[in-house]
């Protein structure tokens, strides 16, 4: 017998346990029965992260664990940080939970939604593939919104999809330096347990530039396939770059805040500069 409880999940009544699709939880422990059966959450820089019995590294009320593997954090920071105020909370909710649905499907023969090549693959197909991928699912969020810039329908699910991927793109970990996508699976590197994926975009201090490269494609996406909305917002082509400029500091200021409580030393607003005109597009402060 079982009834919903924590976060939505299934509760056995028998064992108290809450089933979260790839392992039970003990909601009265705060941990999981067993270890995380993928290592992919793993990164140095976040000691919590190395417990893999622990739920979302030990922060629930920043994260929710949708299947009991890792959380996906910096998508949703990307949406948020691109998206928040040109469309509604739940929009905003849905896009951000979307990146959580993408992140599910792990499968070789799919790695071109992660902007990225599967075993046998060419890494041309699976660009080829990534980028038809993204076209239709914007063209179907776009045939989505109506008159007065909603979203309707499925239209949103598709915009998050289309999301996920052109974010992908971007992350130094999917692709290299010339935006071709790398291999998930096959090379002993990636094999060594996706440990040193994981690793590579934990943080947006992992590539700043690339981040910020994110959320201008995320904004460029939106402006395409809502122009109403986003014309009603403040976002058009000729307020693009400001638009852009005002949300990726806003980004980096807030990143960069707790240092503020203790008083910002010279070396640390110099850093926090640095990561603003990296992010930016300056290649010239990416070094810094």
């Amino acid at each position: 017998m079982v009834n919903s409880e924590y976060t939505g999940k299934e509760r056995d009544s028998e064992t108290g346990l809450d089933y979260f699709g790839a392992r039970y939880m003990s909601s009265a422990q705060a941990r999981f029965t067993s270890p995380d059966p993928s290592p992919s959450g793993v990164a140095l820089q976040d000691p919590q992260s190395w417990n893999l019995y622990s739920y979302v590294r030990n922060r629930p009320t920043r994260f929710v664990d949708r299947n009991g593997n890792w959380a996906t954090e910096l998508h949703g920071d990307i949406v948020t940080a691109a998206l928040q105020g040109y469309v509604s909370a739940g929009d905003l909710r849905q896009l951000v939970q979307q990146q959580y649905v993408m992140d599910r499907n792990q499968g070789s023969a799919d790695s071109y939604q992660h902007f990225m090549y599967g075993n046998g693959e060419n890494p041309a197909t699976a660009s080829q593939n990534a980028w038809s991928f993204i076209a239709n699912h914007l063209e179907a969020a776009s045939a989505g919104v109506n008159a007065s810039g909603g979203f309707t329908g499925g239209s949103i699910i598709a915009f998050g999809d289309a999301l996920h991927t052109i974010q992908d793109y971007t992350s130094p970990m999917h692709t290299n330096n010339f935006g071709e996508p790398k291999l998930w699976r096959g090379l002993a590197r990636e094999n060594f347990g996706a440990l040193w994926h994981a690793s590579g975009e934990d943080s947006p201090t992992d590539n700043w530039y690339r981040f910020g490269e994110a959320i201008r494609l995320t904004m460029a996406a939106f402006l395409q396939v809502n122009p109403v909305a986003a014309r009603n917002a403040g976002l058009t082509e000729a307020t693009f770059d400001q638009e852009v400029a005002k949300r990726i500091s806003t980004y980096v200021q807030n990143y960069y805040a707790p240092t503020h409580l203790f008083g910002t030393s010279s070396g640390a607003a110099v850093k926090e500069d640095a990561a603003r005109q990296c992010a930016l597009g300056n290649p010239a402060a990416c070094g810094l």
